[in-house]
């Protein structure tokens, strides 16, 4: 076997292990959402679940190839004997699978989960080549 053989598998383990730490070590446990990412031929589609929250306290930007998330609850402000509920600030930052047509995108909050619905570009849609004969 090469000496460097390993090398790219032992990257993957790495970067898993660090996105592993750094999702435990966050603002808390469990606050980070999880989302689902799938494509098709026309459209990437986006689910997030942030139960709790309204439109106002969430922001989707998509700069290149990178969908951002950021969802933030402040803390209650009231001066309350006990707070168990705390603010929290969560950005999740995902690389798409294809290029994206961000104009067309849409995003939709029902029943506490976030759809996104983007639109791939002109250029990475599949388009069928006819062949000529001479």
């Amino acid at each position: 076997m090469h000496p460097y053989a390993l090398i790219p598998w032992q990257l993957d383990r790495l970067v898993a292990e660090m996105d592993h730490l750094l999702d435990r070590t966050g603002p808390a446990v469990g606050t980070q959402p999880v989302p689902s990412l799938w494509a098709d031929d026309d459209a990437v589609q986006v689910t997030l679940p942030v139960p709790g929250l309204t439109q106002d306290q969430i922001q989707v930007q998509i700069t290149g190839s990178t969908l951002t998330i950021t969802a933030e609850r402040p803390a209650p402000e009231s001066a309350n004997l006990r707070q168990e509920r705390s603010g929290f600030r969560s950005v999740r930052a995902l690389q798409l699978p294809v290029a994206v047509d961000a104009d067309q995108a849409k995003a939709h909050l029902t029943n506490g989960i976030l759809v996104l619905h983007l639109p791939r570009a002109a250029a990475a849609k599949r388009r069928t080549i006819a062949v000529s004969a001479n």
